[in-house]
């Protein structure tokens, strides 16, 4: 997995590894998604008004902090992804977050269990 200093020092063509706690079908949309290699990394704008959104939208948030992750894993899963620095705008520092379009291209890695809801 890439440090938050590795993101941050990288050129726009270096392939990060970057994780998210989601739930099943937000595991399926990472794993099967339709990539547009001229997928701009989305604007300040859109990286304001991602904040608190927790369902994909047209923008997706990912962790360099595996903590952080795990915490928002609720949903039983934590994924990683390899993904161009390119593709990326920075997200919520407090949890060492990166922005990339739904459509950007990305590498589904694997995908591990996450935090379940306590019952």
């Amino acid at each position: 997995m890439s440090t938050e200093s590795e993101v941050v020092a990288a050129g726009p063509n270096d392939e990060l590894i970057l994780l998210r706690g989601c739930n099943g079908s937000q595991l399926a949309r990472l794993q099967q998604h339709n990539a547009d290699p001229a997928s701009p990394a989305p604007t300040e704008a859109e990286a304001r008004a991602q904040v608190g959104e927790q369902p994909f939208g047209d923008v997706i948030e990912f962790t360099t902090d595996p903590t952080v992750a795990q915490r928002f894993g609720t949903g039983g899963h934590v994924a990683a992804i390899q993904i161009k620095k390119k593709y990326l705008t920075k997200g919520s520092v407090s949890e060492s977050g990166w922005l990339c379009k739904a459509t950007a291209p990305w590498t589904f890695l694997d995908s591990r269990a996450g935090r379940a809801f306590l019952v």
